[in-house]
């Protein structure tokens, strides 16, 4: 009897455990679930990881790191340099003692010692040249980054808005299914009163496959865009991935264009492609500046401390003998100091300088005709993006007032189909062209929000929904 209580109390108490660790695993895949289900990928999240993942932009990264150093060499050169020398010869056989001058035949090693000091006076100004050169090259190329930045933001925005459209165009699409299919349950019914015959019902089903066929070619390049954003963004693993829908695109599309000559000096102003322009030709015309620099004389100071020590160095007494004259001894006798100035004149050097400062000055020429071509094809893309934006607008008012009147059409149609007076025809033919005004509607609204996008892009505004 005790060994079936105890049997029985086993039994609960592992049913207990049981049900304490199926809790655990419910509660472990909701809040899974719930996690997977908040982690949606808004423009704004996926144009930062992007922006944090692009191989690109790693590289553009070591890109400024060396240019930050070349910067650092730069201004370094304005210090002096100093440097050690230690001199260690050993003699073997036949040879002079460097103190008697006499031949011995003894082997004897010699060591000198020295620190040495220059630094560079006056260089004709290329040092100062040399920093404002590379701190203007750091920058240039600081700018680049940030213009493919841009480039993968605008990347990222065209697919996402993408994306928004086939989204709703997907939606659109299982509505009209729904649709078709009470009008095919609808048929039925009618076919068993015998109202209908069966070809009636094979036309419904006719529509019902065209119908088909387009949610199925739309959900198909809505995975293609996905899989191009996700390629943008550097990301490999498809699961779970979600992109975040904005709530305020139908309040976007009530925005209109600000004045064109406030998008074009916003641009001047802030767009990375013209500032780097700009840094490459103020370098250019401090390279000039640099190699200028090669006529002047070049003023510099040097100093030196010497000393030296030799096992063959002894002191000779007065009695003829001699002894060996110890190292810390040998070092401060032999200590020397000597210093000075040095000038070098440049005379002639067969027109290299000259050479030098006329491609110098070619090549400044050249930056400086590329600032104006950067910025003129800035002006023509702001001009184009402002009048692209006035067309969208204009297109999006026009597609509204279709798809209006085409539900208006359809819903008047539909009446008149569902009491029979028209045919399956006259009905999938409106129903056709009510599904290509939505079409047509949805891609004049994406349209309109992406060239306005790209309107404020041109200014200097990030890529984001809540910028316009």
């Amino acid at each position: 009897m005790s060994i079936l209580l105890i049997n029985k109390f086993d039994v609960s108490q592992s049913l207990r455990r049981l049900r304490v660790v199926i809790s655990i695993l419910i509660y472990l895949l909701i809040i899974d679930r719930c996690f997977a289900q908040n982690t949606q990928w808004t423009l704004e999240k996926s144009i930062a990881f992007a922006k944090e993942k692009n191989i690109q932009i790693m590289q553009a990264g070591y890109d400024i790191e060396i240019a930050r150093s070349n910067l650092n060499t730069a201004k370094s050169a304005n210090y002096p340099t100093f440097n050690g020398n230690i001199n260690c010869l050993y003699y073997l056989g036949r040879t002079v003692n460097p103190y008697t001058n006499i031949i011995t035949n003894n082997n004897y090693d010699l060591n000198n010692y020295s620190l040495n000091c220059n630094f560079d006076l006056f260089k004709g100004f290329q040092r100062k040249h040399n920093v404002i050169m590379n701190n203007l090259t750091l920058q240039s190329i600081q700018m680049d980054v940030e213009k493919i930045k841009n480039d993968i933001s605008l990347n990222i925005a065209t697919v996402f808005l993408e994306l928004l459209f086939y989204d709703e165009l997907i939606k659109n699409d299982s509505v009209q299914i729904d649709e078709i299919n009470n009008q095919i349950d609808r048929a039925k019914e009618m076919i068993k009163v015998g109202v209908k015959t069966d070809t009636f019902l094979y036309d419904l089903y006719t529509q019902k496959a065209q119908d088909d066929l387009n949610i199925v070619l739309h959900r198909s390049t809505y995975r293609s865009n996905l899989i191009d954003l996700m390629q943008l963004m550097e990301l490999k693993n498809p699961d779970g991935f979600e992109i975040g829908k904005p709530n305020n695109l139908d309040i976007l599309i009530q925005l209109k264009p600000d004045n064109f000559d406030n998008y074009l000096n916003s641009a001047i102003a802030s767009l990375p492609q013209i500032k780097s322009a700009q840094y490459k030709y103020q370098s250019a015309i401090n390279n000039v500046k640099f190699i200028t620099g090669y006529r002047y004389p070049v003023f510099s100071f040097e100093t030196s401390l010497n000393s030296g020590y030799s096992n063959v160095n002894r002191l000779f007494e007065t009695n003829g003998n001699s002894k060996e004259i110890s190292f810390n001894n040998q070092i401060k006798n032999n200590l020397n100091l000597n210093y000075g100035f040095n000038i070098t004149i440049p005379i002639f050097s067969r027109f290299q300088i000259r050479n030098s400062i006329n491609i110098a000055k070619c090549n400044s020429a050249k930056e400086e005709l590329n600032v104006e071509l950067v910025q003129k094809k800035v002006y023509k893309e702001i001009q184009k993006a402002y009048y692209d934006v006035i067309s969208a607008n204009e297109k999006l008012i026009s597609s509204k007032v279709l798809l209006d009147a085409s539900e208006l059409s359809f819903r008047n149609i539909k009446e008149k189909f569902n009491i029979g007076i028209i045919s399956v025809y006259d009905y999938s033919t409106m129903k056709t062209k009510l599904t290509m005004a939505v079409s047509d509607y949805l891609q004049a609204k994406y349209e309109y929000i992406f060239k306005l996008e790209i309107l404020n892009f041109y200014s200097g505004k990030p890529i984001t929904f809540e910028s316009l």
